[in-house]
C-alpha cells in the first residue's frame, strides 16, 4: 500500500573493482512518479522551443509527407500480439519519460555508510551506476503493463 515499504538491494561496482556495493532503493510513490514525468516534459518542451519554429514546421511536413504518401489500395496489415519480450523492452524504454535526478533523489535510500544519501553524493554518481538505479527504481515504481509481465515476474 505505501510505497515508501517496499524496497530492493541493488549490486553496484565500488570504487575497489573486488568488492561492490549495496544500494537499496525504494518504490516511488505516484506523486513522486508524476512529479519526475512532469519534469522530463518540462524539458522536451523546453527542448522544443530552443529548436525554434522552423524545426517544429520541418517536422510536421515530414509527418503529413508521411501519412499521405501510404497507397489508399494496400492491405491492412494484421496486428500481432508483442511478445513478452517485447512489452518489457517498451516498458523499459518507457523509463526514459522520468526525470533521472529526481528519480534518484526521491528513490535512493541507503548505500555505504561512508558517504551519506544526499542530492550533492547522488549527483556524483557515474553514469553507468546512475542509470543502473534509474532502472532499478523505475522497475519497481511503476506497474507493468499487462498481465503477462506480471505473471513472468511471478
Amino acid at each position: 500500500m505505501f510505497a515508501r515499504e517496499t524496497v530492493r538491494d541493488v549490486e553496484v561496482k565500488g570504487s575497489n573493482e573486488n568488492s561492490p556495493e549495496i544500494v537499496t532503493v525504494r518504490k516511488l510513490s505516484g506523486k513522486t512518479l508524476q512529479k519526475a514525468r512532469d519534469a522530463k516534459r518540462g524539458e522536451q518542451v523546453s527542448n522544443m522551443r530552443e529548436m525554434g519554429a522552423e524545426m517544429i514546421r520541418a517536422f510536421r511536413e515530414e509527418r503529413e509527407k508521411a501519412a499521405t504518401s501510404t497507397k489508399p489500395d494496400a492491405l491492412p496489415v494484421p496486428v500481432k500480439e508483442p511478445t513478452l519480450e517485447e512489452l518489457q523492452k517498451a516498458r523499459k524504454a518507457s523509463f526514459s519519460e522520468y526525470d533521472r535526478d529526481q528519480v534518484l533523489v526521491a528513490g535512493i535510500a541507503k548505500w555505504t555508510p561512508t558517504i551519506p544519501v544526499n542530492p550533492e553524493n547522488i549527483a556524483e554518481l557515474d553514469e553507468e551506476t546512475a542509470d543502473l538505479l534509474h532502472n532499478e527504481i523505475l522497475d519497481l515504481s511503476v506497474a507493468p503493463a499487462n498481465q503477462a509481465e506480471v505473471s513472468e515476474k511471478g
